[in-house]
């Protein structure tokens, strides 16, 4: 009896310590076998609009409520809202086992909300309507970006 609650209590122990060990970022690994070539094409199909944002633990969608991406296969991407439009480039790569949409719609000497995600985002995955980035920063918390179809 003794030895059987022993047992229960170490059990306990030790999947405490591998929950534990688990992290957001391991749920946010790379679709095995994803690569730019099923980004691409899902990308070029329609307009998309953000349907998340998050940076570290604060959600930023509203910040980017109302624009819709046009994204073009000679990699060119425009943002437009309310009749203005952003244009700026895009590409998708491979790079370290990972497959990468890169976004540059920063503009020269004007910051905008477009700078927040005008970076190499890493594809977690890619559906005809919903595709789900990630971004581990410095301090190891993690930024999310969501696009799905218009």
């Amino acid at each position: 009896m003794k030895t059987s609650r022993i047992i229960s209590v170490l059990s306990a122990v030790v999947l405490a310590l591998f929950l534990s060990n688990c992290s957001e970022k391991d749920d946010k690994t790379v679709a095995p076998g994803l690569l730019p070539t099923d980004v691409v094409p899902r990308l070029v199909q329609d307009t998309w609009r953000i349907t998340l944002y998050q940076y570290k633990d604060t959600d930023l969608t509203t910040a980017l409520a109302g624009y819709s991406f046009l994204y073009e296969s000679e990699g060119v991407v425009t943002a437009t809202i309310a009749a203005t439009d952003k244009e700026g480039t895009w590409s998708s790569v491979a790079e370290s086992g990972k497959t990468l949409l890169k976004l540059n719609l920063k503009e020269q000497d004007l910051v905008t909300v477009l700078d927040s995600i005008s970076k190499d985002w890493v594809v977690t995955a890619a559906a005809d309507d919903k595709i789900e980035m990630t971004i581990t920063n410095e301090d190891l918390s993690t930024n999310l970006l969501t696009f799905e179809k218009n």
